[in-house]
C-alpha cells in the first residue's frame, strides 16, 4: 500500500475535507491545484470537487463506498442533484448532521455511533447493502473519527477498549492497529484518507507513526 503525508485546503486534517473511495474522492471546491495532483497521483480516482451545506467540511457531513454516499440532513438540494448527475447515488439521512463522525464503511461491513436510531441505521444498512456494527470506540460515540478502514485493515484511536477493537475486527473483516497520526492526534479518521489502494496522512504525522502504519500494513 502506497504512503504518503500531504494537506488540504492547507490543513493537516485531511479527513475532515476528504470523502474517499476505492471509484471517487469527494474534495472541496477550493482545494489547491497541487494538493488535487497529490490526490491523483496516489488514488487514482475520480476527483469530484463540491460543498455539502454549502460548507468544505465533507469528511464530517459524509460518508461512503464507490459511488453511494450518505450525507448529513444538512445537505443542500441542489448539491445532491448535482452529485446525482455525476452518476453517484445518495442518501441524505434525516436526523443526522456530522454523519461522517457517526460512521465507517468498509466493503466487507461497517460500524456506526450507539447514537443513531434503529431507522437511521437500517436506512444506511439497506443503502450500502452492508451490516454495520453500533459500537463505541475509547468510550466515544464519534466512531467515525475514530477510525479509517479499508478491506486490508484499519487504524483506529489508541485508546480503544479491547472489547470495542473485536467488534471492528468482526465488523471490517480484517484487522487493524490503534495509532496516532499528525503528531498525537487520536481522531485518527480527522487526519487521513484510505482506500485499497493507498493513504493519505495529515503532513505532521511523525516518522515514528509512519513506520508503525508501514509495519503493520507492509
Amino acid at each position: 500500500m502506497k504512503i504518503d503525508k500531504g494537506t488540504v485546503n492547507s490543513s493537516p486534517f485531511v479527513g475532515v475535507f476528504i470523502v474517499l473511495t476505492d471509484t471517487v474522492a469527494l474534495v472541496p471546491s477550493g482545494i489547491l491545484p497541487k494538493e488535487e495532483a497529490k490526490l491523483k497521483n496516489i488514488f487514482d480516482v475520480e476527483i469530484i470537487k463540491t460543498k455539502l451545506s454549502d460548507s468544505s467540511l465533507l469528511g464530517v457531513l459524509c460518508s461512503g463506498m464507490d459511488k453511494k454516499f450518505v450525507v448529513s440532513e444538512l445537505a443542500l438540494d441542489s448539491e445532491i442533484e448535482q452529485l446525482e448527475s455525476l452518476g453517484l447515488e445518495i442518501k441524505r439521512i434525516e436526523g443526522t448532521t456530522a454523519i461522517g463522525n457517526l460512521i465507517r464503511v468498509s466493503k466487507k461491513g461497517g460500524i456506526a455511533s450507539m447514537i443513531l436510531t434503529k431507522e437511521q441505521l437500517s436506512s444506511i444498512e439497506y443503502f450500502f447493502g452492508i451490516n454495520f456494527y453500533q459500537t463505541k470506540i475509547a468510550s466515544l460515540d464519534i466512531v467515525g473519527s475514530c477510525t479509517i478502514a479499508c478491506e486490508n485493515g484499519f487504524i483506529v484511536n489508541p485508546n480503544v477498549k479491547q472489547k470495542e477493537l473485536e467488534v471492528l475486527k468482526k465488523a471490517f473483516g480484517t484487522d487493524g492497529i490503534g495509532c496516532t497520526l499528525n503528531y498525537g492526534d487520536k481522531f485518527v479518521g480527522n487526519s487521513a484518507v484510505m482506500n485499497s489502494k493507498a493513504m493519505l496522512l495529515g503532513n505532521r504525522t511523525t516518522t515514528y507513526e509512519i513506520l508503525r502504519i508501514h509495519d503493520f500494513f507492509g
